[in-house]
């Protein structure tokens, strides 16, 4: 019986999109729903997912999926660029936790290559690219959108995207066990990241202690991690 009913829904929702597709506001229907979910993710959107709350906020956000990357396409072929960033960017934060990342990182790309999107958005959306080529285990491709951010940031003047930037590299060099290149890299990055930034600070300062502990320099790890707690 609840087969019937999933079925009848199906053919509602197609015979909808029918009427809709033959309607003259089929356009504007459709600007509007990518809009709504757009907002799903933007950055207030996202940072509200790591605060209370954000565990069924994520939740709902899986049960939008489908329509998120339906809103991405049309966004994509139309040209608007917020749109196209912001539903690849709620996509990526739903493959992020369930995978498979592979889907994100086409999604990303696809919003990177419309033209017309804000300066300091393609840095995040680049940077977001960048983290699920990471999880897709395409190292090379992280690191080439790792520091095409750091070059976007530079012009910005922004101290908190720098350390952003620099750190994601970081983290790139940490996991492909350049440990050298890694600690300069979040030394460079917590010299950047501003103290008005604490939740950036913790991440730059827990992530050095590790990789200090790890590289036999468990006392200053230690006490890098002891200061990740106090400010995060």
């Amino acid at each position: 019986m609840g087969g019937g009913r999933f079925a009848l829904l199906h053919n509602v929702r197609a015979y909808a999109r029918e009427r809709l597709a033959a309607s003259e506001r089929a356009d504007a229907a459709w600007a509007r729903h990518g809009r709504y979910f757009a907002g799903l993710g933007s950055r207030a959107a996202i940072e509200a997912l790591h605060r209370p709350g954000g565990t069924q906020r994520r939740r709902r956000l899986e049960g939008a999926l489908a329509d998120l990357f339906a809103a991405h396409r049309r966004a994509v072929v139309r040209g608007e660029a917020a749109v196209a960033a912001d539903t690849a960017d709620a996509v990526w934060q739903v493959l992020l936790l369930t995978g498979p990342p592979g889907p994100a990182v086409d999604v990303l790309r696809a919003a990177l290559a419309v033209d017309g999107l804000d300066p300091r958005r393609r840095v995040h959306l680049t940077l977001s690219c960048g983290a699920a080529h990471l999880a897709a285990s395409q190292h090379d491709a992280a690191a080439a959108m790792f520091a095409a951010a750091e070059a976007q940031t530079r012009d910005l003047g922004d101290p908190a995207l720098v350390a952003m930037a620099v750190a994601q590299q970081a983290v790139a060099h940490h996991l492909t066990g350049r440990v050298d290149e890694a600690r300069r890299a979040y030394r460079e990055a917590l010299a950047n990241a501003p103290d008005t930034s604490p939740r950036l600070r913790g991440m730059i300062l827990r992530n050095l202690g590790v990789l200090l502990r790890s590289a036999g320099e468990v006392e200053e790890g230690l006490a890098l991690e002891m200061e990740a707690l106090a400010v995060h």
